[in-house]
């Protein structure tokens, strides 16, 4: 069942920050997904903001990145890898051990995309996963296509998502990403998706009440216990 909420894009950032805070207060060592980009950015700022202030231990927490391009530096500013680490690992001090990324520059991403599998394997489902909506449904990169993916894998990334203003800050030409799968998210114990961002109101839409299909991933969502939606359409956000 999904709980929508319609807000400010400041107020369902704040709404967002605590239900991390609360997580992690409920259970330290909570296993966190975490989805990159304009939606989310404000959260985790303030998410971090109420960890700094309030001295929360977040040593026991585990941070598992969603997603990443393949083929740009892992410290390129375009990579999630930067994005997470500016924005929350760096400043709350998350040590190494306890992130679980993709390497953006693995030889082999098939191979990489099975280590993260293994290692997720042997954890306890996500207990919160932050997520964000594509213009075109995608859920990661789990593009819109005629099957979707059950676990972690590498996927060939649709146009719409080629114009993804991260991507802009690389002159590397980037084709493929490896992201979870579909049946790593629906298993989470909590999803909140963050929906901001223009053009993005029929993909919402399809999520909200349309048919669960794969051409629009976010769809699946329907089909899972637990949903915070927070919506802000239309204030701007990628």
């Amino acid at each position: 069942m999904m709980n929508l909420i319609r807000n400010s894009f400041e107020e369902i950032s704040q709404r967002c920050a605590e239900i991390m805070f609360a997580q992690i207060v409920e259970k330290p060592e909570s296993l966190l997904c975490l989805a990159t980009g304009g939606s989310p950015l404000e959260a985790y700022r303030r998410f971090a903001r109420l960890v700094l202030e309030t001295g929360m231990d977040v040593s026991r927490a585990f941070f598992v990145k969603l997603d990443e391009w393949h083929g740009i530096s892992m410290d390129s500013p375009a990579t999630c890898e930067t994005f997470l680490q500016r924005e929350l690992f760096r400043p709350l001090g998350i040590s190494q051990e306890n992130i679980l990324s993709f390497d953006s520059m693995a030889e082999n991403p098939e191979l990489e995309c099975r280590r993260v599998s293994d290692v997720l394997d042997a954890m306890e489902p996500l207990d919160l996963t932050i997520l964000g909506i594509g213009r075109n449904g995608h859920l990661g990169l789990n593009e819109p296509s005629e099957f979707l993916l059950p676990r972690p894998h590498v996927a060939e990334l649709a146009e719409k998502t080629l114009g993804h203003a991260m991507l802009k800050e690389t002159d590397k030409p980037v084709s493929h990403g490896m992201t979870l799968g579909i049946a790593d998210l629906l298993l989470s114990r909590h999803i909140v998706m963050m929906v901001a961002g223009e053009g993005k109101e029929a993909a919402a839409v399809g999520m909200l009440a349309g048919p669960v299909t794969t051409s629009n991933p976010a769809s699946f969502l329907q089909l899972t216990a637990k949903v915070t939606v927070l919506s802000a359409i239309g204030n701007g956000r990628e």
